[in-house]
């Protein structure tokens, strides 16, 4: 299953869609709030999409991040360099998925990059 494609069948608040999921203890339970919200979704689709949201252990892989952001893993918008000292930024994906935190551990400079959708 390709997340970006599902992430394309979420409704406008697709933020509130998020953040309800991530608060599921289950597949089956995420399910349910998908079919309540009108979001079409198999089963199969539904314990992927909570492993997804519920790793087992450790951060997601750059293939993860990439299925979230639609490819977006090297070719994030904004700058590559800190305003601030020009030195170079770390970028990391956060919960719910709907923004890039952009930092730079040398000077302190923190930044938010909100994904379209």
């Amino acid at each position: 299953m390709r997340l970006q494609r599902l992430l394309g069948r979420l409704p406008a608040a697709r933020d509130e869609a998020l953040r309800a999921a991530i608060r599921c203890a289950t597949a089956e339970e995420l399910l349910t709030l998908a079919h309540t919200r009108g979001i079409e979704l198999t089963p199969q689709e539904a314990g992927e999409v909570f492993e997804f949201l519920h790793p087992v252990a450790g951060e997601l892989s750059a293939a993860e991040l990439d299925a979230v952001t639609g490819g977006a893993g090297a070719e994030k918008d904004g700058p590559k360099t800190c305003p601030q000292c020009s030195g170079e930024l770390d970028y990391r994906l956060e919960r719910p998925w709907v923004h890039w935190r952009r930092t730079n551990p040398q000077c302190g400079y923190q930044a938010k990059q909100f994904l379209p959708g």
